[in-house]
């Protein structure tokens, strides 16, 4: 979880955080120049994540839940414009390429990879 502290201006992180955050730093603070920058560029890079809710479904005695998975829509040019970057910086094609994992039940437990290899371009 990223946690926000604007009394000292500074972001932290709890929990599990992925590998891609690791890179920003505790101190690191938002300048005015970064912030034209953000205003200027909007390179937005926005993951909107929709799940249903579990059905019941009762045969009789016994009772079955269904759980469809969720819907993740990516919005802002942000994706295409990071995968540009990577690729400009030498980057080999597959190591540009979105990757996203899903698991479920607690951190511990293993992620699996999500299959974006259908054909669609997500970038």
């Amino acid at each position: 979880m990223i946690v926000c502290d604007p009394s000292q201006n500074k972001v932290h992180y709890e929990g599990w955080v992925p590998h891609s955050l690791h890179y920003r730093n505790d101190d690191q603070r938002l300048t005015r120049e970064a912030m034209e920058r953000y205003l200027r560029d909007r390179s937005d890079m926005v993951i909107v994540i929709l799940h249903a809710k579990v059905a019941q479904k009762s045969y009789g005695n016994e009772k079955r839940f269904f759980c469809p998975p969720p819907c993740i829509y990516l919005y802002g040019e942000g994706w295409r414009l990071r995968q540009e970057q990577l690729l400009r910086e030498g980057e080999s094609e597959q190591a540009a390429q979105l990757c996203a994992f899903i698991g479920i039940g607690n951190s511990d437990q293993d992620m699996q990879q999500l299959d974006l290899n259908n054909g669609k371009q997500y970038c």
